[in-house]
């Protein structure tokens, strides 16, 4: 067979050996948010719960309904589908105080606030159908959070995690859109997202959002961005009041803002023993307590975060210490003022909440 031939039945295949020059002449990546988002395939914005990694995506998604700048990055104008499957009933309350605060956000982007398993067919493609009706083709869909799409999956399962890609890959594929999925972190956020490593491997782009030190970011280790500049922003949570409710009280969101970066966060020391017994007797109360807002506690608490008073807390945790009954409330306060100063739990007018 001649060097022709060879060249002719590989082409046939749709094998071709490109040049240098070639490579280099195939069309660059292309950003939705410069050197954040890619206009195409997956991408994820995770953190600890409570960081406002919601808030986060929110924001940037009505930039990209608008085509408005987001911290200062360039933004193409594209349309959004918001899929809001954890905290539902605090979404009507955010994105009020979206519009309170950006004005009117274009049609172009919609909601869906249906539960859906994105990893069965028959759920799935009633929503694609939706979207290309809708005309929301060659845009963003955003998935808030990555547990509630899939629910029951184990996320450390490549097989498990393997479907979620699938599905997500399959979604951008029939609908042009970048799919981004919003996920939690693991024990240690400092090693990224939760779950096992192929949904990292798979990602175009990711967003890190940090409370303790009030960033975004795109940079390595704490994100990624394939063909990008890595971006660091400073962020915060403002407070917007909406209403008054029926008992009197002020219903309030949040909406995030610029802000300067606060300096690197402290890594927290090894918690003693007093102090790992009175943070797992906590963390029971803070899930009893559930996630409205107590009377009096500051604006500053984060919404939707479990909020224990001061005294209330050494009654929940208390009886747990192994110690005589007449030292257990000192040395229950002492624990908890030290899981203070080591940044597990924040402590303000009285009360007390997981960082």
């Amino acid at each position: 067979m001649t060097e022709n031939e060879r060249a002719a039945m590989a082409e046939a295949s749709g094998i071709y050996l490109l040049k240098a020059r070639e490579v280099a002449a195939k069309p660059r990546v292309k950003w939705l948010v410069e050197n954040v988002l890619p206009d195409t395939g997956l991408a994820a914005i995770f953190g600890p719960s409570g960081s406002g990694k919601s808030f986060v995506a929110l924001d940037m998604l009505a930039c990209i309904a608008k085509g408005a700048p987001w911290f200062g990055q360039d933004v193409e104008k594209a349309s959004v589908l918001y899929v809001g499957l954890e905290g539902v009933g605090g979404i009507p309350q955010r994105v009020d105080a979206l519009l309170r605060v950006k004005g009117e956000i274009p049609d172009n982007f919609r909601f869906l606030l249906t539960r859906i398993d994105i990893r069965n067919p028959e759920q799935l493609m009633p929503m694609v159908d939706a979207i290309l009706a809708t005309g929301l083709e060659n845009g963003v869909i955003c998935i808030d959070t990555l547990a509630q799409a899939a629910p029951g999956m184990e996320e450390n399962s490549s097989e498990g995690m393997g479907l979620v890609i699938k599905a997500c890959g399959l979604i951008s594929e029939l609908t042009g859109c970048v799919v981004i999925l919003i996920h939690h972190s693991g024990k240690d956020a400092t090693k990224g997202m939760r779950g096992h490593s192929s949904l990292y491997a798979a990602m175009d782009g990711v967003i890190a959002v940090d409370q303790a030190t009030g960033t975004w970011s795109t940079e390595v280790p704490a994100g990624k961005t394939k063909d990008g500049s890595g971006v660091t922003k400073g962020f915060s949570l403002r407070v917007v009041e909406l209403e008054t409710n029926a008992k009197g009280k002020m219903v309030t969101s949040c909406v995030v803002a610029e802000a300067d970066r606060k300096p690197e966060a402290k890594q927290s020391t090894v918690l003693g023993a007093n102090e790992r017994i009175v943070m797992d007797a906590l963390g029971a109360a803070f899930r009893k307590a559930g996630t409205f807002a107590p009377e009096g506690s500051p604006k500053s608490l984060p919404p939707g975060r479990p909020c224990l008073g001061f005294e209330d807390a050494i009654s929940a945790a208390q009886e747990k210490l192994p110690v005589e009954p007449k030292r257990k409330r000192e040395r229950t306060k002492a624990a908890i003022l030290k899981l203070v100063e080591k940044g597990a739990l924040v402590f303000e007018s009285e009360f007390l909440w997981c960082k």
